[in-house]
């Protein structure tokens, strides 16, 4: 019998030890970390948790809190569904977390929840280039941003330790064996050591102020838009236009069978150049367009072996006034140019009465440029314009038709698409149409009703796109 008082004294020992590390354990703050949502999510996650719990806070599973949630049929998305959980489970406090990423940057926002009302106690931002670079960032601050925002004890429970009147470790000691011969001598007994002191009462814990609405001007604002949505307007354009261009000069009528109608027969090649720059992008955005498209000289001949050589060109410039959406981009364009195509005599043409009129547009522009981004690396763009002539050049004057009266019209349509952040390649189609209404008198040196001058043909481009960003 007396073999057994030490392994009894032992086992006392032990279970002794066990309820205290359970009531230890039961008596520290209770928090619960939400799943963070977004790509890298789970990663800052499980940094956040590690955090938190290095600093002495039990931490209640996801699981457990979803259990909570069905039983008491609330949701998370509410302060006082919110508060109704954490009460159930006796939280201090709830942390979510999600991560956006913003301008090839990740992102990660972190609300703490307080356990008593489900209200917002303090918020805070964390950005990294890469996902590692995020919980890299969120291991480094998180707590020097949001520590404060955690009690140290659960409303209601005390971290006194709980004094039960026992001494635990105090065991039976087996008194010493008994010699068979002759009783031992009864020792005098020894008086009973005084009792420690009781400890001295701790001061209850302070009551917890409630802190004010987070400070959002310590949160770094996010964009209002993602740049995952896809290519969007650019601050600045350098376009260069290789093109292919036709043209044909048709007459309305010709009473006398004297006058000469003019068309290419294979495309003639430009070049073509713009720049284009916005004083602000935001609405409404304003903005230059300046245009220069310069034809190749090329030969001509008459049916009956005349050689001419032709000059073409195009130039405008542009006011732009737009209204910038996510997806769609509209432009209101005012300005003016002059666009021009003569012939150069060559040879004995030199000395013969001009076949061909030169013509000369000089015109006021107005119209609306589109276009439309699809949140993809393609892109769509068209317009259209008006132009009021108001001289047209040789054409108008009294050798061919001084009552000639020109009105003009251009339309463009094309797509696009973004190679690298900075640089698109385009393909373009355009027509641009005067219309030549005449009103001759008798003694006028050439008779027509009127006449169209079509211009049309197609481009291959590319952009130089600086400033702005995504839609």
């Amino acid at each position: 019998m007396r073999s057994l008082l030490p392994a009894v004294a032992m086992a006392t020992v032990l279970i002794a030890s066990l309820h205290g590390a359970a009531h230890a354990a039961s008596d520290r703050p209770r928090v619960s970390v939400l799943p963070f949502g977004g790509k890298g999510g789970p990663e800052a996650q499980k940094v956040v948790t590690k955090t938190i719990v290095k600093h002495g806070f039990a931490l209640v599973s996801t699981e457990q809190f979803r259990a909570a949630t069905a039983r008491l049929a609330a949701s998370v998305e509410g302060s006082e569904a919110i508060r109704a959980v954490a009460t159930d489970l006796n939280l201090v406090a709830v942390v979510m977390g999600k991560v956006t990423i913003v301008k090839k940057k990740y992102s990660l926002r972190v609300l703490v929840r307080d356990g008593r009302d489900g209200e917002v106690l303090e918020e805070a931002t964390f950005t990294g280039a890469s996902r590692h670079a995020l919980a890299k960032q969120v291991d480094k601050s998180f707590w020097a941003k949001l520590g404060r925002s955690f009690r140290t004890a659960p409303a209601g429970v005390s971290s006194k330790p709980i004094d039960s009147g026992e001494d635990p470790f105090a065991a039976a000691k087996p008194s010493p064996p008994v010699a068979a011969a002759e009783p031992a001598p009864v020792a005098a007994p020894e008086p009973a050591p005084a009792p420690a002191p009781p400890p001295a009462p701790e001061p209850p814990p302070p009551p917890v102020e409630r802190r004010p609405p987070p400070r959002r001007a310590a949160v770094e604002e996010e964009p209002a838009v993602e740049r995952d949505s896809g290519p969007g307007p650019a601050q600045f354009e350098i376009v260069v236009s290789p093109k292919m261009q036709y043209r044909r000069f048709t007459y309305a009528s010709d009473p006398q069978d004297a006058l000469s109608e003019y068309h290419t027969s294979a495309p003639a090649p430009a070049l073509g150049a713009s720049f284009t720059g916005f004083f602000r992008l935001a609405f409404p955005r304003v903005g230059l367009i300046a245009s220069i498209e310069q034809g190749q000289p090329l030969p001509a001949t008459t049916s009956s072996g005349l050689e001419y050589r032709t000059f073409s060109g195009d130039y405008f410039a542009s006011l732009l006034v737009g209204v910038p959406t996510r997806h769609l981009v509209a432009d209101l364009a005012i300005g003016g140019g002059r666009q021009r195509y003569a012939f150069s005599a060559q040879g004995d043409a030199a000395s013969r009465p001009r076949p061909f009129p030169n013509v000369t547009y000089d015109y006021v522009r107005a119209g609306l440029d589109l276009r439309v981004y699809t949140g993809t690396p393609f892109g769509i763009f068209g317009g259209g314009y008006y132009r009021y002539v108001m001289a047209a050049g040789l054409i108008s004057s009294p050798d061919w038709f001084p009552s000639a009266r020109v009105w003009g019209a251009e339309g463009t349509l094309g797509l696009s698409y973004r190679l690298l952040s900075w640089l698109e390649a385009r393909v373009q189609g355009d027509v641009r149409l005067y219309q030549l209404r005449m009103d001759p008198d008798a003694g006028d040196a050439h008779i027509t009703d009127g006449a169209t001058d079509l211009y049309w043909g197609g481009s291959l481009s590319l952009a130089v796109l600086l400033g702005g960003g995504k839609s």
